[in-house]
């Protein structure tokens, strides 16, 4: 029991150490300005270097409501597909702001890749929570529903993302 309080409580003392700060204001706020040049510059050259191989599918009737693609090479059939959301808090980044790892690892493993855009908080559409939910549900509708055009097989798809992308 000792042991166990112990170790709960240096527990406690790390996540306080790491997040007091930011809940304080010690941490510093991203400039959103700058952000939207950071996303101009990911928007014209995937993190990769490696190309969707559809790009900028619309699933819905918003002009950030786009995914891209990439299709693993030399795999003959349907294969199965990760959904990709990527993080921004909510308010910044692109279909194509995928991490190096997880383009190569898909393509590896002959799985293939759908990173999703999405409607973000601040939008000229006046865009409030739960939009971004709605059009992770959609995007996943629309690979389904494409799935054999798109040589995905509809009943083996996975979903992931990061920071707010991991919350839909």
């Amino acid at each position: 029991m000792e042991k166990t309080r112990n170790i709960l409580g240096i527990l406690v003392v790390i996540c306080l150490l790491f997040f007091l700060p930011a809940v304080l204001g010690g941490a510093q706020r991203a400039d959103r300005s700058a952000k939207a040049s950071d996303v101009e510059k990911m928007e014209e050259k995937p993190a990769t270097g490696i190309s969707p191989d559809i790009r900028k599918v619309q699933y819905g009737g918003f002009s950030s409501q786009v995914m891209s693609i990439w299709k693993p090479k030399g795999v003959t059939g349907q294969t199965p597909a990760l959904i990709y959301f990527h993080g921004g808090g909510f308010v910044w980044g692109t279909d194509e702001n995928v991490p190096d790892e997880i383009v190569v690892l898909c393509l590896k493993e002959g799985v293939a890749l759908v990173s999703a855009d999405y409607r973000k908080i601040g939008e000229p559409d006046h865009v409030k929570y739960p939009a971004m939910m709605e059009d992770a549900a959609r995007v996943v509708q629309t690979v389904r529903s494409r799935a054999a055009e798109w040589g995905i097989d509809g009943k083996r798809i996975a979903l992931a993302g990061r920071s707010a992308g991991a919350n839909m």
